[in-house]
């Protein structure tokens, strides 16, 4: 019985070496340019070895591991982990031997989700996945916008990468309270009145009709734009899913540690509780400005008309030019001491990408103005759909 024990160990190790390094000598170690057969056998072999008596040594402790866990949550991260790595391999395959790297870079893919399987397991039991996992969507969706428009901006994939993981993480955390919250709302809340949801869906679909219409003039808009680049989207999404899976942990530990027990004591809290709605015209506002200013607004549009209102070039670089600009027309002084200062603190993160800089905080102070008519309407009436229809109008 232990040499059965032994030799399905030994067979597992070996096989799973082997996909891990035959791959690889191929695609990246020019397997087919050796000349000899013993060059290619030692280029295999080798790390083949190597790994299967790495996994040998620890197979006891995988397999103790793996007895513990949940076979649902198991084969969950195993789906999320193959849709990763076809993300990354497929678009690039060139062979039957890139099947054979798909399935070792998932088998990477997992190792690196695995960390969040036992968190899953215990949040589980008093939280929802389903809530999370939608908020995940969400900060999906905002992080695939946020990396295509900052594009020129981050311009290495490890740029990428880091910057989609922050926004995950964050993105998950919040947008499950969020989604949570919104839950909740259906049942007694501001979701509650049948009205309250029109109004709500009016705004995505404001902004896909927008989108849509701006994507009807490719001199103006394009995809690209708002788009991963292709060449980065299969890591975009591999990243993403590795940083949604790391994102219960985080998740699990600011409940456990307190974090949020202290946050509701907070008056950050208590402000953003009663003023969701307005938070939510403000935010999607800010959204739909983002692209109107970048459809509209174009460095080469240099044209000064007060009396057409075509003054959209210069503005840009009155508020976002690192040298600064002459202003040929008299304005009101607190644009400059305020949108100017804001633009330049903006624009240290953009660099030389400047002009993104007074599209964010413009569109930024649409969304507060949105948000402040919300707040407004509201201390002045008390009625949170009079206070929304406010806003949203305003907006």
């Amino acid at each position: 019985m232990k040499v059965l024990q032994f030799l399905f160990r030994a067979g597992v190790c070996l096989f799973v070496a082997f996909i891990a390094s035959f791959p690889s000598a191929v695609i990246f170690f020019k397997y087919s340019e050796y000349e000899t057969n013993l060059d290619r056998i030692f280029l295999v072999a080798i790390p083949t070895l190597a790994i299967a008596y790495l996994l040998f040594e620890a197979f006891p402790t995988l397999l103790n591991w793996f007895q513990r866990r949940q076979l649902k949550v198991l084969i969950g991260f195993g789906l999320l982990a193959v849709i990763g790595a076809a993300a990354v391999v497929l678009p690039v395959a060139i062979s039957r031997i890139y099947y054979l790297g798909m399935a070792a870079f998932a088998i990477v893919l997992y190792a690196l989700m695995a960390p969040g399987i036992p968190a899953v397991e215990r949040m589980r039991i008093g939280h929802s996945m389903g809530h999370y996992g939608f908020g995940f969507l969400l900060s999906l969706l905002f992080a695939y916008g946020a990396v295509g428009f900052l594009g020129g901006v981050l311009k290495t994939v490890f740029s990428m990468l880091v910057f989609t993981a922050l926004l995950i993480l964050v993105g998950s955390l919040v947008g499950y309270y969020l989604v949570r919250r919104a839950a909740r709302s259906f049942r007694d809340g501001f979701l509650s009145r049948p009205l309250n949801i029109f109004l709500c869906l009016t705004l995505p679909l404001l902004l896909a009709g927008l989108l849509y219409g701006s994507l009807q003039f490719p001199s103006m808009f394009i995809w690209i734009y708002i788009s991963v680049p292709e060449e980065w989207f299969g890591l975009f999404l591999a990243g993403a899913i590795v940083a949604g899976t790391w994102g219960v942990s985080v998740l699990e530990q600011f409940e456990s540690r307190g974090y949020y027990e202290r946050f509701r004591q907070t008056r950050l809290f208590a402000f953003i509780k009663e003023n969701l709605p307005g938070l939510y015209a403000g935010g999607m506002f800010f959204m739909i400005n983002l692209i109107l200013a970048r459809a509209l607004n174009h460095t080469a549009f240099s044209i000064n008309s007060v009396v057409f209102e075509a003054d959209a070039g210069p503005w840009m670089s009155i508020l976002g030019l690192p040298e600064g600009e002459d202003v040929n027309r008299s304005v009101h002084p607190m644009v400059l001491l305020t949108l100017r200062p804001l633009v330049r603190l903006v624009g240290i993160f953009m660099a030389e990408k400047w002009y993104l800089a007074p599209m964010l905080v413009v569109a930024a102070m649409s969304g507060l103005c949105v948000l402040m008519a919300w707040i407004f309407v509201r201390r002045a009436t008390g009625r949170d759909t009079y206070a929304f229809i406010f806003a949203v109008l305003l907006g």
